[in-house]
C-alpha cells in the first residue's frame, strides 16, 4: 500500500514537472525577439548563415532560439528572398514563419525625371533587387519593346512618373509588364481624347 502511495506521488510530481516545463517552453517561444520593427532585405541566393547574421545585425534578439526553431521548421531549405518587415514584439516562431512563408512587404518604387533608359535602369536598381546592368540589358533588348508594340526609343514612355508599390524581388520582365499595364490604365478614354485634340502622341 505504501509503495502504491509513493508511486502515485512520484507520478504526480513527474506530471507537474512536465507541465511546468511545457508552460516555460511556451513562454520562451512566445517571448518577444524584437523591441522595434525590423526591416530586412534578403537577396536571391543568400546563404542561410548570412540571413542569420543579418537578423542579428538588425537587432533581433534570442538568436539561439531562432536557430533552434529554424532548424525544427527546416527554414534553411525553405527561406524566401524578399523585403520583410518584422513587427514589434515578434517571437521566434513568428519570425521563422514569416521568412519561410515568403510574406514579404512591397516597396515604394518612385519613377520621375528620367530621360534615357540608362538613367531609368540606374534609378530602378536602387529600389528593387535587380541591378542596373540586368535592367539596362532588358530595357534595351529589341524583343522587350516589340512585346508592347513599341520601339526601344519609345519604351521609356510607358514608365509614367508616379510612385508604385512593387515586390522588391520583381524581375525586369515583370516590371515592364506592370509598367505597360499602368501606362494603358493611365491613357483612359478621357485622356486619350484630350491628347488627340493636341495632335501629340502618347509617347511624346
Amino acid at each position: 500500500m505504501a509503495k502504491k502511495s509513493l508511486f502515485r506521488r512520484v507520478a504526480l510530481l513527474v506530471v507537474v514537472l512536465i507541465g511546468v516545463a511545457g508552460i516555460a517552453a511556451v513562454a520562451i517561444l512566445k517571448g518577444s525577439c524584437v523591441s522595434e520593427p525590423v526591416e530586412l532585405f534578403i537577396p536571391s541566393g543568400t546563404p542561410y548563415s548570412t540571413v542569420l547574421d543579418s537578423l542579428e545585425s538588425a537587432g533581433v534578439k534570442k538568436m539561439g532560439l531562432i536557430k533552434m526553431v529554424g532548424q525544427y521548421k527546416e527554414l534553411e531549405k525553405n527561406i524566401k528572398p524578399g523585403h520583410y518587415v518584422i513587427g514589434k514584439g515578434a517571437n521566434a516562431m513568428g519570425i521563422v514563419g514569416l521568412l519561410k512563408s515568403g510574406a514579404q512587404r512591397p516597396v515604394k518604387l518612385v519613377i520621375n525625371n528620367t530621360r534615357t533608359l540608362e538613367q531609368l535602369a540606374s534609378k530602378l536598381a536602387g529600389q528593387i533587387e535587380a541591378d542596373s546592368a540586368s535592367l539596362y540589358a532588358h530595357l534595351t533588348a529589341p524583343a522587350t519593346a516589340k512585346k508592347y508594340g513599341l520601339t526601344t526609343e519609345e519604351l521609356i514612355g510607358i514608365f509614367v512618373a508616379n510612385t508604385y508599390e512593387v515586390w522588391w524581388t520583381t524581375t525586369p520582365e515583370a516590371l515592364t509588364d506592370r509598367m505597360n499595364r499602368e501606362w494603358n490604365n493611365f491613357w483612359n478614354e478621357s485622356r486619350t481624347a484630350k491628347l488627340q485634340r493636341t495632335g501629340l502622341d502618347k509617347i511624346d
